[in-house]
């Protein structure tokens, strides 16, 4: 059947971030509490921040449930001994200040946008299905890039309460576009997360080809390394057949 939606990844595969992004959000959260008054050492939030979220990603990878970003904050702030450790507001506060230097270090992939644009022109749907643990960090990347208009589905974890590789995340995508696995096609940049996620539900894949993950478990329909090489590949094949 003939091409009738794109689904897309967002991390990698649209949005780029910087190497160093994770250190930079934990020495913020440290700026964040110190500016509130908390005496505390800025190795020991860095350390604790990184120990909850290693054990949150252990977690999710081997259960593929999501936990709100909410709940891990709220553990680093525990074992940061602050006795306020449930209040709402400061967890909100300080899930803004940890996310903010990976929003603002964030940018669009080269072409991004025009391939975007130039799907919708041509009548596809577009769905957008990504992980995100955190409510105010995926819509903020949303803004930020002016993705959002472009989307006539957006499948997040944190709604859903799995994390891709999970079919759900993928069949529910499908069924708000009203298409079939056969009408769509996904392109994300993680071999397990995005791919085989995909490939369990029937998926066409096209894998986005990162530095970080030089090989693959299952075998892609096709493989590109830039927009423009994905740009190429849905016009001149998919959307030709």
């Amino acid at each position: 059947m003939g091409l009738k939606a794109v689904l897309f990844d967002l991390g990698g595969t649209l949005v780029g971030f910087p190497d160093d992004g994770s250190r930079s959000s934990r020495i913020a959260l440290g700026e964040f509490l110190s500016q509130k008054g908390y005496d505390l050492a800025l190795d020991s939030v860095v350390q604790i921040s990184k120990r909850v979220w290693n054990t949150y990603t252990i977690f999710t990878d081997n259960t593929l449930i999501e936990v709100p970003f909410q709940r891990l904050m709220q553990s680093i702030l525990y074992q940061l001994h602050i006795e306020d450790y449930a209040n709402h507001d400061l967890i909100a506060e300080a899930i803004k200040h940890f996310y903010y230097p990976v929003v603002e270090d964030s940018y669009l992939l080269d072409g991004a946008l025009n391939l975007l644009a130039g799907l919708k022109d041509n009548g596809i749907r577009l769905g957008l299905v990504t992980d995100n643990e955190s409510e105010f960090f995926h819509n903020s990347l949303l803004q930020k890039h002016g993705l959002e208009q472009f989307f006539d589905s957006i499948v997040v974890s944190y709604k859903l309460g799995v994390r891709k590789p999970h079919k759900t995340m993928f069949l529910r995508c499908l069924d708000t576009l009203h298409v079939n696995v056969s009408e769509a096609v996904f392109i994300g940049d993680k071999p397990v997360h995005d791919i085989r996620g995909a490939k369990d539900v029937g998926l066409r894949c096209v894998w986005m080809k990162r530095k970080g993950y030089p090989t693959i478990p299952l075998e892609p329909d096709w493989t590109v390394e830039s927009i423009r090489q994905l740009e190429e590949t849905i016009f001149t094949e998919l959307l030709t057949s």
